[in-house]
């Protein structure tokens, strides 16, 4: 892969690990100010609900990049090389497929929101500008997982023919 592509990744994966940092300091904080002086902080949860889908989205994109989502690969080594590598191309383009699904949905969750100006309860924080935050995040997910499916297809035949060349025996 593209090493700015990685860096960008990480780059949005440090973002939304920073917004969790940011969350932790609230929650502390709010738990700090009920404990010593019995004043809570009301807007941690409209700052949870705002700063959480952000978060969350923005872990997506290094997962997909690394490849550490979840596959199941006991098929295609049952079948066979040439199966395992057909089965692992196609589980990509499925696990793109259902990032556009995911991201169609939230498009429409947001547009909803904005649509309705949702706010937020106790500090009346507008949800749709950052709605659109994590929903850019995701349809960011599409295209990149696209790419590392053709890549891991490109990376599995060059392997494949590196193992024939060597003798080794046929791959597929």
């Amino acid at each position: 892969m593209d090493k700015r592509l990685e860096n960008f990744c990480r780059w949005v994966a440090l973002c939304g690990l920073t917004l969790l940092l940011l969350l932790a300091v609230f929650i502390v904080g709010e738990i700090i100010l009920r404990w010593l002086f019995d004043l809570p902080y009301e807007g941690v949860g409209d700052v949870t609900r705002v700063l959480l889908p952000i978060v969350i989205s923005c872990c997506f994109p290094i997962s997909l990049l690394q490849r550490q989502h979840v596959t199941i690969q006991f098929l295609g080594r049952i079948l066979g090389d040439r199966w395992e590598l057909s089965l692992n191309f196609f589980g990509g383009l499925l696990l793109a497929l259902f990032f556009g699904l995911v991201a169609w949905q939230f498009t429409v969750y947001t547009l909803e929101l904005q649509n309705v100006g949702e706010h937020t309860w106790v500090v009346q924080i507008p949800l749709a500008p950052w709605w659109w935050i994590t929903t850019l995040v995701v349809w960011s997910c599409v295209p990149l997982q696209v790419l590392v499916a053709f890549s891991t297809l490109h990376r599995d035949l060059s392997h494949q023919a590196l193992v024939q060349e060597s003798g080794k025996g046929p791959y597929l």
